[in-house]
């Protein structure tokens, strides 16, 4: 295989090996557009090896200052069982169907494939949390997003506000 041809300016010399670091964006409901979703296995826990579906959202509004900006919620696709009650707790699944507008796969339990997701609309509900991993102790508490929630888009959601961002910090 032949080599490629590429020209590099000085500050592409200088340059120090780091990649980009973006802070959590404030709670609230994001437009988002299923821009990438495949089925993946979880990795550690007590779930370990069963199937989760793996989404990447991507805030789709020119009007928020966060457009662009990418959510990756994990959705499990194995009945989840509440640990206090023992009985099915797959709130998050059923948002997820409804949001995507395949809420007929609740009653049939049949979820369709992650390539059918890509490219629906849907409001996330994002929230921001310290992050419990991957931070030495002692150091200042970090932060990141989670995805809690998702609901349709639709008319009467964005007429309702619900589209916005609902932190009540910021103006």
């Amino acid at each position: 295989m032949a080599g490629f041809k590429i020209d590099f300016s000085e500050e592409d010399l200088k340059a120090e090996g780091s990649s980009a670091k973006y802070d959590p964006v404030p709670a609230g409901d994001y437009i988002c557009v299923v821009s990438d979703a495949e089925i993946a296995e979880v990795k550690n826990g007590d779930n370990k090896g069963k199937l989760m579906l793996k989404v990447q959202l991507t805030v789709e509004d020119e009007a928020n200052p966060f457009n662009n900006r990418k959510f990756f919620p994990n959705i499990m696709l194995f009945t989840v069982y509440d640990k206090q009650t023992g009985k099915p707790n797959n709130f998050y699944m059923a948002q997820w169907l409804k949001a995507t507008g395949f809420a007929g796969a609740l009653e049939t339990g049949i979820v369709p494939e992650p390539e059918e997701f890509k490219g629906k609309k849907l409001i996330a509900n994002v929230l921001r949390k310290k992050k419990s991993y991957g931070v030495d102790p002692g150091a200042p508490a970090e932060y990141e997003n989670s995805v809690k929630g998702f609901q349709p888009l639709n008319d009467e959601t964005v007429a309702a506000g619900k589209a916005k961002r609902t932190n009540k910090l910021l103006p």
